[in-house]
């Protein structure tokens, strides 16, 4: 189970319990803002299975969050989840007989964000995966649909990746359909959030068929590529395998650096206040921006004033890290913005 607290107070844990099997890997004391947790549990003994639950306790609140998840030796896989007065929790992968759940904990008045970008970056394959054997490419006609069934199948991260990398060997083809890609990136990016240079990391890259990526299969190894499309979960020799599973084309990479012009130096990444925001900044950075992003609408003046709707309060001022950036922030954070602005080109790998 992986655990991610989409609120701004410390979730602190409770209590746990297990009526069949045993965890294996108990969840954190606390997880902090923004932070996410993880839990695993397994069968003991013969034919038992595995089921529990436990609890978090949001600090300033009444009331606590519960997670629940079962995995019985006959039957399907569940999970569940509640949040106290006010809060909500989100799943994925909590149907068939996937083995991962993913959770959100958030205010019942924001939008779910389940997808779990740092944990998915930090799960990259370390080395590429082996070649796809005869059996492998023979047997697919007949495993990819107890997949989608979710039978030991993908789970959905609630994640889009885009990502740029060389492939370690031409694409195989199975009986699936499936063209399948291993890839060590030069580049992946989450929401804004991507990988550092180092250490190499790798993606399997899934081409399903009868998707416009099919008809452009063509990766040859070494030669560089460019694809993006949402990021899924195999259970692949017993452990947890992200891939990437395109549905636009992918392309030849124009230039072998991860974002071209835009690629930042190592130890910075995009800032990311609008789509097209490419100034580098350091991660804490992006942290903030993101952060002061989401308290955008309590900093304004609920009846407006001399600038309309986007008035800030008292003691806040707009960011105005672009033209439109009317975030309301404090005066420090827009001269930090300003900084950032002016040692924008002084960060990029090609200023």
């Amino acid at each position: 189970m992986v655990i991610k607290n989409n609120t701004e107070r410390t979730m602190t844990f409770i209590s746990g319990s297990t009526k069949h099997g045993i965890v294996t890997m108990k969840p954190p004391q606390t997880i902090l803002p923004g932070a996410i947790g993880e839990l695993f549990a397994e069968s003991k003994g013969v034919a038992t299975g595995t089921e529990g639950s436990v609890l978090y306790a949001l600090s300033g609140i009444s009331g606590n969050a519960t997670f629940h998840w079962d995995n019985p030796f006959v039957g399907s896989n569940s999970a569940s989840g509640s949040g106290p007065t006010g809060y909500r929790v989100a799943m994925l992968g909590d149907t068939g007989n996937r083995t991962l759940v993913f959770f959100s904990l958030h205010e019942a008045d924001h939008p779910a964000a389940v997808c779990s970008a740092t944990w998915v970056l930090n799960h990259l394959g370390g080395h590429a995966e082996d070649s796809l054997d005869s059996f492998s490419k023979d047997i697919g006609f007949l495993s990819t649909p107890l997949k989608r069934l979710g039978f030991g199948g993908w789970v959905d991260t609630g994640c889009d990746a885009s990502a740029v990398g060389l492939p370690v060997r031409d694409a195989q083809y199975s009986t699936d359909g499936f063209w399948t890609i291993d890839v060590k990136l030069q580049s992946f990016t989450i929401g804004g959030e991507s990988i550092p240079a180092d250490p190499q990391r790798f993606v399997r890259v899934e081409i399903e068929p009868n998707t416009p990526a099919s008809g452009h299969a063509f990766a040859r190894a070494n030669q560089p590529i460019q694809f993006s499309g949402r990021i899924l979960i195999d259970t692949h020799h017993g452990d947890e395998l992200i891939e990437v599973h395109p549905f636009e084309p992918i392309t030849l990479a124009s230039d072998p650096l991860a974002f071209g012009p835009d690629t930042c130096k190592q130890g910075f990444v995009w800032r990311g206040v609008t789509a097209s925001d490419h100034v580098c900044v350091p991660s804490e950075r992006r942290d903030q921006v993101a952060h002061e992003n989401s308290l955008a609408d309590e900093r304004r003046e609920l009846t407006g004033g001399a600038y309309g709707p986007d008035t800030c309060k008292q003691g806040f001022v707009w960011r105005g890290s672009v033209s439109e950036d009317h975030v309301c922030v404090s005066s420090e954070s827009r001269a930090q913005a300003a900084e950032d602005n002016r040692l924008a080109a002084s960060r990029k790998v090609r200023p």
